[in-house]
């Protein structure tokens, strides 16, 4: 019997059951039965591939020969202490470009290095995947599955997040000072750092959109064009998640100021009413480009003008309250107040280019 028929009859006759362990925040491990890994030839350490089906995971061994990848072809990266964040933009550069897999080679002897770069690769590479390490290198593969990112998904999910970003900002400047402990508000950076991540992997679709237009459909793109589209407003989103980790930055601040202050005309419910507009913009204007939506786009211009005079009537008001130098708490209040109104209103302006963006895709297909 040959060692083909042998694994036929095997994977046949023999079932396991095994449970599902969490490893780390992205990850799930679950235990091979040893011997089915021997009749693989299969040894620990080496490396193996994962595919998804309609019905179940195949687990797959690996070799450097597999779609014609091999050490030789692939792109490198060299690191060293000196030139670390050369090294670092360089690989974020190979994997935007759509890059398959990477050599990273390390010409210090350096463990703080390493983990370094470790970190990196994990914290701001979707699908990026350490598949071999040796103590002078490792082999790093983009793992993206097309079929689960549409790219309409992904910018809503970065817009959800956004949102409810800054309205995590609003609601700290209604929270009651006495009651509220600054240090345990959750920190923004790492949403920020999510949205961040997100904006990257859309990069590298668009880029893989480019290069291999048998990929569109995948990506749910009818037009090549839309591609660019769908890369501006990523960005737009990305700095609107900006703009909504300055406004938790800049309530924070706001509450850890020990001043008695009023403000007339109720200036937090105003700026926090402003705020919420902000995130109705950014929702609707997100929901017209991922639906093609023109009217809808132009709905959202048109109410451009009235925003902007509230923020302006809010930045006058706040100013008619500017106290002498001595009183140094109350004018610092004044300014992260205004500083806050700056960045909502730099919310707007990014959501109004996303409805602008979707005019200047879609309005050849309105009838």
């Amino acid at each position: 019997m040959s060692r083909e028929e042998r694994l036929s009859e095997d994977i046949i006759e023999d079932v396991e059951f095994r449970k599902l362990q969490l490893l780390g925040r992205s990850s799930v491990a679950v235990t091979i039965p040893k011997k089915w890994v021997q009749l693989l030839g299969l040894k620990p350490g080496d490396v193996v591939i994962l595919k998804r089906s309609r019905d179940g995971i195949v687990i797959q061994p690996y070799s450097q020969n597999e779609e014609g990848i091999s050490e030789s072809s692939m792109r490198e990266v060299v690191v060293s202490t000196s030139q670390l964040a050369r090294s670092l933009r360089r690989l974020m550069g190979l994997y935007l470009s759509g890059s398959s897999s990477v050599i990273v080679k390390f010409q210090d002897d350096n463990p703080g290095i390493k983990q370094v770069v470790k970190s990196f690769i994990r914290e701001k590479l979707p699908g990026a995947e350490i598949v071999d390490e040796r103590y002078n290198m490792m082999i790093v593969r983009f793992l993206t599955n097309l079929e689960e990112l549409p790219i309409r998904r992904i910018l809503k999910r970065m817009s959800n997040m956004a949102i409810n970003m800054l309205r995590e900002g609003l609601r700290l400047l209604t929270a009651d000072k006495e009651e509220t402990v600054i240090e345990q508000i959750p920190d923004s950076s790492v949403k920020d750092e999510e949205i961040d991540r997100l904006y990257l992997l859309v990069y590298r679709l668009v880029n893989q959109g480019v290069l291999n237009q048998k990929l569109l459909t995948k990506l749910e793109i009818e037009d090549p064009r839309e591609l660019i589209a769908a890369l501006i407003v990523a960005k737009s989103i990305e700095r609107c998640g900006d703009h909504a980790t300055r406004v938790i930055d800049l309530s924070k601040a706001i509450l850890s100021i020990n001043v008695s202050m009023s403000l007339s005309g109720d200036v937090f419910q105003k700026l926090t009413e402003l705020g919420h507009s902000a995130c109705y913009v950014l929702r609707e204007a997100t929901q017209s480009f991922v639906e093609k939506d023109v009217d809808r786009a132009h709905e959202i211009l048109e109410k451009r003008l009235e925003l902007r005079k509230v923020s302006i009537r809010l930045v006058d008001n706040l100013m008619k309250h500017a106290c002498p130098l001595c009183m140094v708490k109350a004018n610092e209040l004044l300014t992260y107040v205004i500083l806050l109104i700056e960045s909502i209103r730099r919310f707007l302006a990014y959501s109004y280019d996303i409805a602008e963006i979707t005019i200047d895709t879609y309005s050849h297909k309105v009838e």
